[in-house]
């Protein structure tokens, strides 16, 4: 047969999406990339949303506490860009 029979009857060698017997070692949940983003956040080497959007938030007893600049920088925001 040609090339074209056998793809149409799908019987052709090698078949592009076929593993060929090689199965590599299955996914282990929480592997690698967190004791990686862990060591990274530990270094200062990756930080939180936060950091990257400028807010200043600090934890307290009573909630979060933003930074005033980050206050008064949202709030021209929401006048600039009304959401409804």
């Amino acid at each position: 047969m040609n090339d074209l029979e056998d793809f149409v009857n799908h019987t052709l060698d090698n078949k592009p999406n076929d593993v060929h017997g090689r199965a590599g070692p299955a996914p282990q949940p929480g592997g690698d990339w967190v004791r990686r983003q862990t060591q990274a956040k530990r270094d200062g080497q990756l930080h939180g949303a936060l950091y990257y959007a400028q807010a200043r938030q600090t934890v307290t007893p009573d909630g979060v506490w933003e930074n005033e600049e980050t206050v008064r920088s949202r709030l021209i925001s929401k006048e600039q860009f009304p959401q409804g």
